[in-house]
């Protein structure tokens, strides 16, 4: 299955796309020539069917976690990174 993907498009929110590969594809070719590899990091199913209804990609750049407090003002600790070997 041949998916076409314009690289010259930027990622906007409510963007829809034809099949999760269109989407990968997308993403990935964005990342590249950005300089960047996207991976996927998280993704949420339907519970009636199964069907991908959330999935949330990242890139390799580790990057850094703004502290918001809660609705009672303290801030959590983040959390340990899992990811080894980036600079």
């Amino acid at each position: 299955m041949a998916v076409e993907v314009d690289s010259n498009i930027e990622p906007r929110e409510g963007t829809e796309f034809e099949s999760k590969e269109a989407v990968k594809m997308f993403y990935e070719d964005y990342s590249r020539s950005l300089g960047f590899v996207m991976r996927v990091m998280s993704c949420r199913r339907s519970q009636k069917d199964e069907r991908i209804i959330i999935q949330r990609f990242d890139c390799n750049i580790e990057g850094h976690c703004v502290s918001v407090p809660d609705r009672f003002g303290s801030v959590r600790k983040p959390r340990p990174s899992t990811t080894e070997g980036l600079e």
